[in-house]
């Protein structure tokens, strides 16, 4: 007669209706700790992935030169793009009347203006204070006359710096 002996995993359970331990899956505080690390790991990651207030601001500055040339076009009428630095703000006007280019901002009324000061530590720079968006869509200076060179306006946080530059072709990028 051949007899058989119980395997190793038969005899573990012979006193004990419940697994061995190795065999019962993770604990509750494994699951914690696991939860735990994933999460400082998420978050860490979500903040050095997130744009700098620098960039927010430039894409802002962007977006706001960018619809003084399309408001330019709709109202047929030179629109005067303020940069100033003193106050951290970005102003559009236009002159009343409709065939002038003015710069002075007594005889101009205010069409959009955008502050900076919301985003945190963000300082403007330019390499000039004001330019005009013709209704054909091309870019002068206070005078009427041609840009010598592109605007290039300096935004930065302390940390990271953004470039929005108005070509003198009249393109607006952020570099």
């Amino acid at each position: 007669m051949v007899r058989t002996t119980a395997t190793t995993r038969d005899s573990t359970r012979a006193g004990s209706d419940k697994p061995p331990a190795r065999e019962r899956g993770l604990t509750a505080v494994e699951i914690i700790v696991a939860l735990a690390i994933l999460g400082i790991l998420v978050g860490v990651g979500a903040a050095r992935m997130s744009p700098s207030p620098a960039r927010l601001a430039a894409n802002t500055v962007q977006a706001t030169v960018q619809q003084a040339k399309f408001e330019s076009i709709r109202r047929n009428r030179p629109l005067v793009v303020i940069l100033d630095p003193s106050t951290n703000e970005v102003h559009v006007r236009y002159s009343q009347a409709a065939g002038s280019i003015e710069c002075n901002e007594a005889v101009t009324t205010e069409v959009r203006s955008t502050d900076l000061s919301e985003y945190r530590g963000v300082r403007l720079t330019a390499n000039a204070e004001r330019f005009v968006w013709l209704p054909n869509g091309q870019v002068r200076g206070c005078a009427g006359e041609w840009l010598a060179a592109e605007v290039v306006v300096q935004l930065d946080d302390g940390a990271r710096s953004s470039t929005v530059v108005v070509s003198t072709g009249g393109e607006v990028t952020v570099q």
